[in-house]
């Protein structure tokens, strides 16, 4: 796991850390998708969220579980972005890519975790 102040920079900073990851575990083919996952998920935990962001990931046998937490109360939601705007297709992606996507409140905060299934 990584915490880190919600600061634009460290979303850079967590797609380094996934790909450094997923090469370590052999799981490269993973990390284009993951790294974008992981990007979407800490960019609305620190665009959104409040306090210090976490990113957890964890390999299993079939999946890759990513896991973003922040302090913030808000729950994320879906939008239906218009072609000219800038933002807004955060989630779109999320669920375009991965298996499914959840939220977990907690008493301080939320986290937002997805399932990437590996390849067959």
């Amino acid at each position: 796991m990584s915490t880190f102040p919600p600061l634009e920079r460290n979303v850079g900073r967590s797609r380094r850390m996934t790909r450094t990851a997923l090469a370590s575990w052999g799981a490269s083919d993973l990390a284009d998708s993951a790294e974008l996952l992981v990007s979407e998920l800490v960019t609305n935990a620190v665009r959104y969220g409040r306090g210090a962001v976490s990113v957890n990931l964890a390999l299993t046998g079939s999946a890759l579980h990513i896991s973003v937490a922040d302090f913030g109360a808000g729950l994320p939601t879906a939008r239906d972005a218009a072609d000219d705007d800038s933002n807004g297709r955060g989630l779109a992606i999320v669920t375009a890519l991965c298996e499914q996507w959840t939220v977990t409140t907690r008493l301080t905060g939320k986290t937002v975790s997805c399932r990437l299934d590996l390849p067959l």
